[in-house]
């Protein structure tokens, strides 16, 4: 089975704002807009440009333009995009507008946008400690609130199994702590528990109430006689009555 081995990044909503002298200017482009509605189509475009550098891009069914002043009666404008010093720049991005002939004073233009970034999604249920691999899984563009804040990469290769840690609904967005290796004991599933007296063993079933590894305390309930009891896990499945637990 090919293994799926995830790492998912930032969340949010942004809003691109008019200049500040904390950020840096970027150079000035010369962009063609007859009105407001093809100036902010540009600068959607501009602004996608750059969020894609990042893995973003911008939801086109939220946006909203501000403009600080009337635009000028032209259909050539000069473009400054305004970006904070970090690398990569920080959000939110920032514009100054202005006539591109006669020259102009500067507008401040304000852009309001919801971020998507391409995230995993289940393609199908996944049952805590179900074996998952590639094609459970397909890349598709969310709000960044449903993101993870650590990158998630996808990459496939043959080697260890790889399971579902948690429930995971179908078009359930996944993150790196949703799948990896199984534990030797999840929670829900049965155990066989060990009670070792001197020379003699004696075997019998329970089901274990949370996720182990093994050398962690675990408690598992039993059915015949009904209790719960504290063991240690030994292996895969496998615990042992910790002493004085009855």
């Amino acid at each position: 089975m090919r293994r799926y081995a995830a790492s998912v990044c930032l969340a949010g909503i942004i809003a691109i704002v008019a200049a500040s002298s904390v950020y840096a200017q970027t150079a000035t482009v010369v962009v063609e807009a007859g009105d407001v509605s093809s100036l902010k189509e540009k600068l959607l475009t501009l602004a996608e440009a750059r969020l894609s550098r990042d893995g973003l891009s911008i939801d086109r069914r939220h946006t909203w333009m501000t403009l600080s002043a009337r635009l000028p009666s032209t259909d050539r404008f000069e473009v400054r995009q305004i970006e904070a010093a970090a690398v990569p720049p920080t959000l939110p991005l920032k514009f100054l507008v202005r006539a591109a002939s006669p020259a102009g004073e500067s507008i401040e233009a304000t852009l309001a946008v919801s971020l998507l970034r391409e995230v995993p999604v289940a393609t199908r249920r996944l049952r805590k400690g179900s074996p998952v691999g590639c094609d459970d899984f397909s890349m598709q563009r969310r709000p960044q609130t449903e993101a993870a804040k650590q990158p998630l990469p996808l990459s496939c290769d043959s080697g260890a199994a790889v399971v579902a840690l948690r429930d995971i609904a179908s078009g359930d967005v996944v993150r790196g702590t949703d799948i990896g290796s199984a534990p030797p004991v999840l929670a829900g599933r049965p155990v066989r528990v060990n009670v070792v007296s001197g020379k003699i063993t004696i075997t019998t079933d329970a089901i274990a109430l949370v996720d182990a590894r093994i050398g962690d305390s675990v408690d598992v309930r039993l059915e015949h006689p009904a209790r719960v009891l504290r063991t240690r896990v030994m292996g895969p499945a496998s615990v042992q009555l910790v002493d004085g637990a009855l």
